[in-house]
């Protein structure tokens, strides 16, 4: 929660400012709840058209190091949806 008050975080020693991208998401978005979250998965899930069904999963985890560890597990097609603050779903497509 500091990071997201401060605006910043340090990455490789360099500083990371978000606090305008994070505003702007804000004033641009619309809050999904967990529960409208998981239902707009499923309803993705029922499409016809995939051949393969996305992976899914909950994790309490930064979004950097969920996208790094799908990319180190050999994974190349990645989505995310930021639900909650400490909260991210990653979906292998």
């Amino acid at each position: 929660m500091r990071i997201q008050e401060q605006g910043y975080y340090i990455y490789d020693n360099e500083r990371m400012d978000f606090a305008e991208t994070q505003k702007f998401s804000e004033d641009n978005c619309e809050l999904i709840v967990p529960k409208q979250g998981d239902d707009i998965v499923q309803e993705y899930l029922k499409l016809p058209k995939l051949q393969k069904r996305p992976v899914y999963s909950v994790n309490n985890e930064a979004t950097v190091k969920a996208i790094i560890d799908f990319v180190e597990a050999g994974k190349e097609k990645i989505g995310v949806f930021t639900l909650l603050v400490q909260k991210i779903q990653v979906v292998d497509l």
